[in-house]
């Protein structure tokens, strides 16, 4: 936009006067005349240098070349009028550059050079944001391919904090929603790009609706000249040289291509004998793609998919790993005791064939044929617990392509590099010597302990329930700590927020079983202490829910709990429905063990400090 006031030579405001921008590449023109104040307004040009005109009959013709204007600015240009003929002209020929004093947003323009001749690794003109003053980098240095736009997006700009920012293309809202954090939806080719603006200081009404950066990208357009052009990035393995660390241990450099290549043109249309659209009419076209193949993230990995059975609604066959996966018919659903829902049990787990909607059929298709066998009856922990030593390092090494590890992992990974095992490569224990293999499988063994041992911990059993008050929610670089609660329980808050006792046996110290009842009795005024509320949730011995014709899975502070006469309240564990005491009844499995697990929110310093703990579950004769 380009704002201004048109006077005389005496200061006062001419009004009536016609002001005319001309785009000097396309030959566009957008013009206005003052209004009654002398202000005039020239909205919604695009980026480029202008040529600004003024005229009006008893006054000499003002023309100023060369006035930019850049992505979302507004470009104050005051004109003073000369007295004399219209044919006659005042040419202004050298200026200081106009400065954008039309707003009170700041920031920094990443221009058409910038974006085309200053390094891009992985060609995603969006990190060029970093060019802007006060911004930081709000993640790790990894790749930043256009179609990964977390990278891209994570950025804080003068302490707005991270996933603060708003992103526009072409002043149309180009944001992905993705819960708290929000990201730039599409990243366009580097040849695309006219230029972009990193608004730090988002002041005015028209963008100030985050508390971070506002970017807005401007694509290119046509001109009145044809201009094209070509390109091929090539990043290969072959091109590149082993680090210390692989020399050290003999290891072969993992292959990895990546090949970028595009084509970009723009200029008028040209119909020939039926359309000339110079200074009219324009058209422009970038095409890229991107196939790269790394076989330590894509080429190493192994996804789950539907077997053949599984896609004719034929899942028998998890019935052999328990009772928690039986499938039930959504179609059954009716009310049951208590505010809750009931559903009954497909037969046989089977879903009729003939209610598989024919669009479900056509994404069934989508998923390839599995081509080996798959970890039946294998729970997620338990897969990790089956891997050997070298399938489990390989895989850590492709997990670190995806979640690459903390600053502060620096010391672990100087250690594991002695091996040979670089995140995000291709580790492979083969390729070590026979002693030191020994050594890594031996130490595997040992750490598959640490982990169950630190899964199981926390304070000592009171009543036989173990609480962790520390070392949990916030791990640090306590690593036993962090992979025992991600085999038990993926993770967990700190105590502050949350506790969660866990009870495995009753007060007998006998484990818990499935065709056995029990109870827990709080005495008047012992309900778990919390400012927010409490559950209990069975599990089953994969801390599985555990399936049940109920439908019920935990008891909470929220339901209306049967009270006694004494003021007690007792929550029951047991297979059947105690007949009146529903709210207080909590169902076991059709059979096996199972562990309990009380959860706390926002639990009171009684509970924190140990004063207060869960009454001993009692087996009931």
């Amino acid at each position: 936009m380009i704002v201004g006031r048109v006077t005389d030579p005496s200061g006062a405001v001419v009004p009536g006067a016609e002001v005319r921008a001309t785009n000097a590449a396309t030959g566009v023109a957008a013009a206005t005349k003052t209004n009654e104040a002398g202000n005039y307004a020239l909205p919604y040009l695009m980026p480029g240098f202008y040529t600004v005109t003024s005229e009006i009959a008893g006054f000499r013709k003002f023309e100023r070349a060369n006035v930019q204007v850049r992505v979302n600015d507004s470009v104050e240009l005051n004109i003073q009028m000369v007295v004399g003929d219209i044919t006659e002209a005042v040419q202004v020929t050298a200026e200081t550059p106009l400065l954008s004093t039309a707003e009170a947003s700041l920031g920094q323009v990443v221009d058409e050079r910038r974006i085309a001749e200053l390094p891009l690794f992985a060609g995603n003109a969006m990190d060029l944001v970093h060019l802007a003053p006060g911004t930081v980098n709000g993640t790790d240095m990894r790749l930043r391919k256009a179609p990964f736009n977390a990278a891209p997006s994570q950025f804080s700009t003068d302490g707005s904090g991270n996933n603060a920012n708003f992103f526009t293309i072409d002043g149309v809202s180009n944001v992905y929603s993705d819960g708290t954090a929000p990201r730039v939806a599409f990243s366009p080719p580097q040849a695309s790009l006219s230029e972009f603006k990193v608004q730090t200081s988002s002041f005015d009404a028209a963008i100030g609706r985050t508390s971070g950066a506002l970017v807005n990208v401007s694509t290119k357009g046509g001109t009145n000249e044809l201009h094209g052009q070509a390109w091929w990035w090539l990043r290969h393995s072959a091109f590149d040289t082993p680090t210390i660390y692989q020399n050290r241990s003999g290891l072969k450099l993992p292959i990895y291509r990546d090949n970028r290549y595009g084509l970009s043109g723009g200029g008028p249309v040209l119909l020939p004998r039926l359309y000339n659209g110079k200074n009219k009419t324009f058209w422009h076209f970038t095409w890229e793609a991107n196939k790269f193949g790394d076989p330590n993230v894509g080429g190493s990995m192994t996804s789950t998919v539907p077997r053949a059975a599984w896609r004719n609604g034929d899942m028998s066959d998890l019935l052999r790993l328990g009772a928690n996966y039986q499938l039930y018919d959504p179609a059954t659903i009716a009310v049951a005791a208590g505010g809750r829902y009931s559903r009954q049990p497909l037969p046989g787990n089977v879903f009729p064939a003939s209610r598989i909607h024919p669009v479900a059929r056509k994404i069934l298709d989508l998923y390839p044929q599995p081509n080996q066998a798959g970890t039946a009856g294998l729970t997620p922990p338990r897969v990790i617990d089956s891997l050997a030593a070298g399938t489990f390092l390989a895989r850590l090494a492709d997990a670190t392509a995806a979640s690459p590890p903390h600053l502060t992992d620096g010391s672990v990974l100087m250690r594991l590099a002695r091996l040979g095992f670089v995140p995000g490569q291709l580790f492979a224990l083969e390729t070590l010597s026979p002693d030191l293999r020994l050594a890594v499988e031996a130490g595997h063994r040992e750490a598959m302990a640490q982990i169950q041992s630190a899964r199981l911990g926390g304070n000592a059993p009171r009543n036989g329930w173990r609480t962790a008050t520390t070392d949990i929610g916030t791990y640090g670089n306590s690593y036993a700590a962090r992979a025992g609660v991600a085999f038990g329980g993926l993770g967990a808050n700190p105590p502050a927020d949350a506790i969660y006792p866990t009870a495995v046996a009753d007060a007998g110290g006998q484990p818990f079983d499935s065709a056995a009842r029990y109870r827990i009795r709080f005495p008047k005024g012992t309900l778990p202490p919390v400012n927010a509320f409490w559950s209990l949730t069975l599990y089953n011995a994969d801390q599985y829910l555990a399936a049940n014709p109920a439908n019920r899975y935990a008891i909470e502070s929220r339901d209306p709990l049967v009270t006694e006469p004494d003021g007690s309240t007792i929550l029951l564990i047991q297979r059947d429905p105690p007949p009146g005491r529903e709210a207080n009844w909590l169902p076991t499995p059709a059979s096996g063990p199972f562990s309990l697990t009380f959860r706390l929110y926002w639990p009171r310093a009684e509970a924190l400090d140990g004063r207060w703990v869960p009454p001993a579950v009692e087996r009931v004769p």
